[in-house]
């Protein structure tokens, strides 16, 4: 049978690692009470304090309870010791520890993390009370804002209208004037016009009678109204035209040979001419359509007859030359226009000017050009 040496002695062949444990005297003295002056009263009081632990952490387990074998002590409880070894694990990684150094910096090392924690939880709470009072005073400063920027768009909102009230009273006023100042004036230009028209109604009428007096006493009144060289048929010409009344006087006036050509436009010639041209012989060419002629525009009359003018012979049996010498007339033909020739229709002279008595009478041939105008 072995003893508990020889077993202790067997099963501590194998190579175990210790790992070493380091205090300071101050951490000794302060911890463990020992007078750090005499280093074997310190190095007693240190061994009587020292455990081994399996492992490397924090958590490691105890190995052998009690003091450090290092000690002097009976056999039995050093076989003891080695048996509790060898019961161990094959595990070779040991570490010395100063129980109350190692509870001491156990509780710094859980006093450190309490505290960092601690500022933590209080940066993040500062920092939550910190962003709350932030957004409080942000949403505050927002109301506030809101309400003062509605307070004061009602305010401004009241003066203008109060200004657009004052400006649209304003213009009323001044519209009532104007137009009671306008209505004074209408009413003196009403008052005026009134006046110049009974003077003038008065003096035309005046004018009238004397008219119609002369016209008895002495006959319709003659007005030039046209004496210019003019070329008429080809021939250059001085042409004087004159009104009486209702009727026109041509006369042409031609240097060259010494002549004069007479002719009569009487009134329902005109009425015809006026109803075969009614906006002029060259309406045809204008833009825009032309006002009507009026038999009283003498202005345009005349400008409608001397459109028209042409000489030509006289039509025998019609006294168109009666009280006038020669043989050629000048007349106005709203048929032919200027391009009037011929003496009648029994003559082969020229285009031959038809009476109004005698225009069924020439037969039409389909083959023959059209009419000019």
């Amino acid at each position: 049978m072995m003893t508990a040496a020889e077993k202790a002695t067997t099963t501590t062949e194998m190579t175990i690692m210790i790992k070493s444990y380091v205090l300071s005297r101050e951490e000794a003295g302060a911890v463990l009470g020992a007078d750090v002056s005499n280093d074997d009263s310190t190095a007693h009081c240190v061994l009587r304090h020292v455990k081994v632990l399996r492992g490397e952490g924090e958590r490691s387990s105890l190995v052998v309870g009690g003091n450090f074998p290092f000690t002097e002590s009976p056999d039995n409880e050093v076989a003891g010791q080695a048996t509790n070894i060898s019961s161990t694990s094959s595990t070779s990684c040991f570490r010395v520890v100063v129980v109350p150094v190692e509870r001491r910096r156990g509780f710094l090392r859980y006093t450190r993390k309490r505290r960092a924690a601690a500022i933590i939880i209080q940066r993040c709470y500062k920092g939550r009370r910190l962003l709350n009072a932030m957004q409080r005073r942000v949403a505050l400063y927002q109301r506030s804002h809101n309400s003062h920027t509605e307070l004061l768009n009602k305010i401004l909102g009241e003066h203008e209208a109060a200004l657009s009230h004052h400006v649209h009273l304003v213009s009323k006023v001044k519209a009532a004037f104007i137009a009671r100042r306008q209505r004074k004036q209408l009413r003196l230009l009403h008052a005026s016009a009134m006046q110049i028209q009974r003077c003038m109604r008065m003096y035309l009428a005046w004018l009238r009678e004397e008219e119609k007096k002369a016209w008895e006493k002495y006959g319709a009144q003659v007005r030039t109204m046209y004496d210019r060289c003019r070329i008429v048929s080809g021939k250059a010409m001085v042409v004087r035209v004159q009104r009486a009344g209702k009727n026109w006087m041509l006369r042409g006036i031609d240097h060259e040979i010494g002549g004069v050509y007479q002719g009569l436009v009487r009134e329902q010639q005109i009425l015809r001419l006026i109803k075969r041209y009614p906006y002029g012989r060259d309406q045809g060419y204008a833009i825009k359509k032309r006002a009507r002629i009026y038999v009283w525009e003498h202005s345009r009359v005349l400008l409608l007859i001397l459109s028209c003018l042409a000489v030509t012979d006289a039509i025998d049996g019609l006294g168109e030359l009666h009280g006038f010498d020669g043989k050629r007339i000048m007349i106005c033909s709203e048929e032919f226009g200027n391009k009037a020739g011929g003496p009648s229709i029994l003559s082969r002279v020229g285009q031959g000017r038809l009476l109004e008595d005698t225009k069924g009478c020439i037969p039409v041939d389909p083959n023959a050009p059209p009419k000019e105008f």
